[in-house]
This record gives structure tokens, sequence and C-alpha cells, in this order.
């Protein structure tokens, strides 16, 4: 069925993830082996279907060597955690970086998975009176009028000095 199928293509576009790690000079030797095997943990906690942890395991692996592929790595869980927003971004700064770049199959993936999390990604524009309103969406401060949000429900808080706050449920959908 589509589960099935689903995992059957998570499962070969990770069997290709394994093989990303590209040698590195040898004063890099160590923090190559590091990567190396953060990536790996990251490729086994994944392919459990333990996102979290495989997020947190490639987050460790970008920060020693960021690249097209840790990026890639790292929209994926974004993507299987329902974070499409998050996804987005990380898959298209997958395609963009020419660190470690992506094969042609590789990329290809990414851009069904982009288009796909795009699917689950709505846009906000508000008006707000007074214009300087202080805005909180699911609890968190954000800046500007115009938004990108996860598809789902969402808690937006407006506030301003004289005003009552007011609290609106939005559902955002794709």
């Amino acid at each position: 069925g589509e589960m099935h199928t689903r995992w059957i293509v998570l499962l070969l576009s990770w069997g290709l993830l394994a093989g990303f790690v590209t040698p590195a000079p040898v004063c890099a030797q160590a923090e190559n082996a590091g990567y190396e095997a953060l990536v790996d943990e990251g490729v086994r906690e994944f392919s459990t279907g333990n996102f979290v942890e495989a997020r947190s395991l490639f987050e460790r692996a970008h920060a020693l060597m960021p690249n097209a592929r840790t990026y890639r790595a790292l929209g994926l869980c974004s993507f299987e955690l329902k974070h499409y927003v998050q996804a987005e971004d990380e898959l298209s700064q997958a395609l963009a970086d020419t660190r470690n770049a992506l094969t042609e199959d590789l990329t290809q993936g990414v851009q069904r998975t982009l288009e796909r999390a795009r699917g689950f990604v709505g846009e906000l524009a508000l008006q707000t009176r007074p214009e300087e309103s202080r805005l909180l969406i699911d609890g968190l401060e954000r800046e500007g009028r115009s938004f990108r949000l996860d598809a789902g429900e969402h808690l937006l808080t407006a506030s301003a000095p004289g005003y009552h706050s007011r609290d609106l449920r939005l559902s955002i959908s794709g």
C-alpha cells in the first residue's frame, strides 16, 4: 500500500545517504571521523523512525561540516516531524549548497520532498491596529506581518499598550 511504498522510498533514499561522506584532508581526519560517526548514527535513528534523535545527530554533524547533504538530512527529518516550513528552508539550502553537493538522484529526491513540504505550508498576512501591535504565534514573538506557517492549528495573540490582548485560533491549510 501507500505506507509500504513510502517506507521503500525512505529506505532507498537513506541507503543513498549512507554514502554521503567524502574523504577530507589529513588535517581534518579526526573531525571527519566524528562527523562520519554522527552521520552513521543519525542514519540508524532515522531508519527506525526516531526522527528527533536523528535530527539531533545530523545537527551535530552539520555543525562540524555543513554541506548540502547535512542540509538534506536535516530537511528530511523536519519533513517527517511535520515541521514543513523548516523542511522547506533546509531542503532549499541542500539544493543550493555546493559543499558535498547532491548527486542527480539525491537532487531529484530532495525536489520531490520539497514540493510535498510546500503543500503543507500556508501564508498568513495580517494588518493590525494599531500597526505597532506585538504579535505572538504559538507563544513566540514574531516580527513583520507576513508569515509562512505549517499546516494545522495555531494561536495568534495580538497586544498593544492601552488595548486589550486578543487571542485568535487559526487553522492553516497548505
